[in-house]
């Protein structure tokens, strides 16, 4: 998983309205009047590192098959986040992405093993990987991740992985 991000949306952004400003008084000045105008660009590249930049990983040990039922074999996702210039009350939000979802469930972490997935929670509520979570800095939210199968359907015993990429930024 990533850490470092630099925020480069209001980059972008505020290029697209700069241009679009530069372009409309050359195309005006053909007409009789001139249009006065204003233009407020917000640059942010401030960054947060998560994790010390290291892959944050979650081990399940051994589970028996028959008893994983969406509420056993609860882990914490253990992670660190430091970002720039952030205070207490900085408003940031976080969520995983990368990861196209359980073949039988969408809100569910993808898995190598197909009739299993992964919820994730949020301060031990279950929410789709992809949706973000809004926070502030310094009351970061609890994550876990549970694993969860597709009901009748049967799974292979062995190892199995997943992976998706948390992203945390600036609001």
């Amino acid at each position: 998983m990533k850490g470092k991000k630099p925020i480069k949306r209001w980059v972008c952004s505020g290029w697209l309205i700069l241009l679009g400003a530069i372009g409309g008084p050359v195309s005006s000045m053909a007409g009789s009047d001139q249009l006065g105008f204003t233009v407020k660009v917000r640059i942010e590249l401030k960054t947060c590192d998560i994790n010390d930049n290291k892959t944050i990983e979650v081990d399940f040990g051994d589970m028996i098959i028959k008893n994983i039922d969406g509420s056993a074999y609860e882990q914490p996702i253990d992670y660190t986040l430091n970002c720039d210039d952030a205070t207490n009350s900085t408003p940031l939000k976080l969520r995983f992405e990368n990861n196209s979802g359980a073949n039988f469930d969408a809100d569910l972490l993808r898995t190598s093993e197909p009739n299993l997935g992964l919820r994730v929670k949020q301060n031990g509520n279950a929410f789709a990987f992809n949706d973000w979570i809004n926070f502030t800095y310094g009351n970061e939210p609890t994550l876990t991740v549970v694993p969860v199968t597709r009901g009748s359907e049967g799974i292979d015993d062995g190892e199995f992985s997943a992976s998706a990429l948390l992203t945390v930024e600036y609001e």
